[in-house]
């Protein structure tokens, strides 16, 4: 359900010249944002790619604007995660054209807080934080408190 909350609103603000690309390894997830996809037309939009091997993205090189990793980070990004975390990001990195962003939101919380604190300094040489603030954000249940960090590609 989370999925088409951030991936259908993007949407609505490039259409009709830009595109989105939803990536994720969670077939039902995929599955439950397709529908939605067909039922509010967004075929020509938004691109869904299911991700068979987290360590390679199926992109070209510097073709992404914008990446937003938003309410994932607390599944990647953990004492023993912090190599999938970088070596995701790194991916990411490649895939981002020169002066993309990264864009990551989680929700407020000192536990998530302390994960993302320690896990940006991993990634300071591919991407510098410009600007974290916090403010809310619906997650297609209700309205939470969510910090958001947007990093510049170096």
């Amino acid at each position: 359900m989370w999925k088409w909350n951030y991936t259908l609103p993007v949407a609505k603000i490039v259409c009709p010249k830009g595109k989105v690309i939803a990536i994720d390894e969670d077939q039902e997830e995929l599955e439950q944002l397709s529908s939605k996809v067909i039922k509010f037309n967004f075929g020509e939009i938004i691109e869904i790619i299911k991700l068979e091997d987290q360590n390679e993205i199926p992109l070209a090189n510097k073709t992404i604007d914008i990446v937003m990793l938003y309410n994932v980070t607390c599944c990647i990004i953990g004492q023993n995660n912090y190599p999938k975390f970088q070596e995701l990001v790194k991916e990411l990195h490649r895939a981002t054209k020169k002066d993309g962003v990264l864009l990551i939101g989680i929700k407020e919380g000192k536990t998530m807080l302390n994960r993302i604190e320690t896990a940006l300094p991993l990634i300071r040489d591919i991407f510098i934080l410009e600007k974290k603030e916090k403010r809310k954000y619906f997650d297609g249940e209700k309205l939470r408190n969510g910090i958001f960090y947007s990093l510049k590609k170096i």
